[in-house]
């Protein structure tokens, strides 16, 4: 009797956990595979750009002096980097494989290490043609509004450098500014 009821509970478990698998894997709209593989798709559509001579020979551009992304943006415990962007990119789509803004981190020896993407959308025009906020790696992109710019929606990804506080988060504790020279 107790082996045909533990026998039974295991096998109400297993359905359970293959009828609940589809639905929690859909949920988001992606699964594992689908999510990996845009991340995999990333990495190779911005690979060229490690090299910044690359990045600038297809319209990434570093910051210009004085403007908002003049910076290696950086939190006491955490950094972001230096954002290179391409504003030709900067419309209401956020494409996989074309992300607005490559992130370097500044590296002892002067150079530029690709560690990061940002995809960013101008707010009011995406809000202008949507009831719901863009969304890219099945994340709702959130906005962001920087004093004296106009809010825009904006999502990181750390396809080059491991974040433990998440692929999409903002910053990066394993990321300093501390050798930028801008």
């Amino acid at each position: 009797m107790r082996t045909r009821l533990r026998s039974a509970i295991v096998a109400l478990l297993a359905a359970g956990a293959l009828v609940a698998a589809p639905t929690a894997a859909g949920a988001a709209g992606h699964t594992p595979s689908a999510y990996n593989s845009d991340l995999a798709e990333l990495r190779a559509s911005i690979a060229q750009y490690h090299n910044t001579d690359h990045a600038m020979a297809d319209g990434y551009l570093p910051p210009e002096e004085g403007t908002l992304l003049d910076a290696c943006f950086t939190l006491p415990d955490a950094g972001m980097g230096v954002h290179w962007a391409d504003w030709s990119l900067y419309d209401t789509t956020a494409e996989v494989g074309a992300p607005e803004l490559l992130v370097y981190e500044p590296m002892r020896n002067g150079g530029l290490r690709l560690v990061a993407v940002e995809y960013i959308v101008p707010q009011a025009e995406w809000d202008a043609e949507h009831d719901d906020p863009p969304m890219l790696f099945d994340r709702v992109m959130q906005v962001v509004a920087p004093p004296g710019t106009a809010p825009f929606y904006a999502l990181h990804a750390w396809v080059f450098k491991h974040n433990p506080w998440g692929m999409h988060a903002d910053f990066n504790p394993d990321v300093t500014c501390e050798h930028w020279e801008g």
